[in-house]
C-alpha cells in the first residue's frame, strides 16, 4: 500500500499513477506500531505494524501552493505483523535486508528505531487487488545495498511511533490511514479509557497531521581499528575476526 505526504496528496487533482515495479532503491523513513488488529471474518488477531520507505529514484511531479511543480520522491509502506518469531515476516524482511539471520543475543537487543534512516534495495511487484480489481505497488523483497552503493539524503522526515513508548501522543508524518488503524485497536482504546478515567467503547479518531520538520540523516563515525592481540602469534586469526568485525560494520542494523 502506497503512502505520500501531506503535502503531495493535496496537489494530486486525481489518483497517483502506480508505483514502477522492479528493483529500486528504498530509504526507511517511518515505523509505525497500529497496535492489535481484530479480523471478524477470520476469527483471528494480529498485532501489526507499518514500515514506509522513500524510493529516491521513483519520482512524481506534484504542485506546491505557490503552483511551482517539483519533483519528490514516492513511498510506499510495507504492514507485517510485529514479532521476531522465526516464521514472522517482520523478521523474514530484516534479515534478508542485513544479509544474514539474527544471533539470539542480537534479537534481544534489537532495537525497532534503529532501522530509520537506512537505505535498502526494495524488489517491487505489481498485484491485483480482489477489493477494486484494480493493480497497486507491494514490496516483495527487502534485499541489502549492493556492493559501494550509496544513499542520497533522506527528503521525508523520520517517523517513529510505538504504543508502549508513546501511548496517546502519535507523532506528526502518521498518514490517517494508519491513524484509523490504530484507533481501532484494543490497546489504543485502553489508553483513551484510561486517561479518560472510564471505559471507552471507541477510540475515536485522530485528526490528519500536517508535515514535519525534515529530520537529518547524520552519518557515525567508525571507530579506530583494534590492534592484533599481543603474544598470541596468529595473524590469520586476527584478520579473520577483523573481517568480521568489518562485516558486522557495514551491516545495517
Amino acid at each position: 500500500m502506497g503512502m505520500v505526504s501531506k503535502a503531495a496528496e493535496g496537489a494530486f487533482k486525481a489518483k497517483p499513477p502506480i508505483i514502477q515495479s522492479g528493483t529500486t532503491l528504498g530509504i526507511c523513513c517511518a515505523f509505525v506500531d497500529i497496535g492489535t488488529q481484530i479480523y471478524e471474518k477470520k476469527g483471528t488477531t494480529s498485532r501489526r505494524m507499518f514500515l514506509t520507505f522513500e524510493l529516491p529514484n521513483r519520482k512524481m511531479t506534484v504542485e506546491g501552493e505557490d503552483g511551482e511543480k517539483k519533483s519528490v520522491p514516492r513511498l510506499i509502506s510495507l504492514e507485517n505483523r510485529l514479532s521476531l518469531d522465526v516464521k514472522a515476516n517482520f523478521r523474514k524482511h530484516l534479515e534478508s535486508w542485513r544479509g544474514r539471520s539474527f544471533t539470539k543475543d542480537e534479537l534481544e537487543k534489537f532495537d525497532d528505531a534503529t532501522i530509520l534512516g537506512k537505505g535498502c534495495q526494495l524488489n517491487i511487484m505489481h498485484q491485483i487487488s480482489e477489493r477494486t480489481g484494480e493493480p497497486y505497488a507491494k514490496i516483495y523483497a527487502v534485499l541489502p545495498l549492493a556492493e559501494g552503493q550509496t544513499i542520497p539524503e533522506l527528503q521525508a522526515p523520520l517517523v517513529y511511533y510505538s504504543i508502549e513508548q508513546h501511548g496517546l501522543n502519535v507523532p506528526e508524518g502518521v498518514p490517517q490511514f494508519m491513524k484509523d488503524r490504530l484507533c481501532a485497536s484494543p490497546e489504543w482504546r485502553e489508553l483513551q479509557a484510561e486517561a479518560s478515567g472510564g471505559n471507552v467503547e471507541y477510540g475515536g479518531t485522530l485528526g490528519d497531521s500536517g508535515p514535519n520538520e525534515m529530520t537529518d540523516n547524520g552519518d557515525v563515525a567508525e571507530g579506530p581499528i583494534d590492534a592484533p592481540p599481543e603474544d598470541s602469534g596468529d595473524q590469520e586469526a586476527f584478520e579473520a575476526e577483523q573481517r568480521d568485525l568489518k562485516a558486522e560494520d557495514e551491516m545495517p542494523f
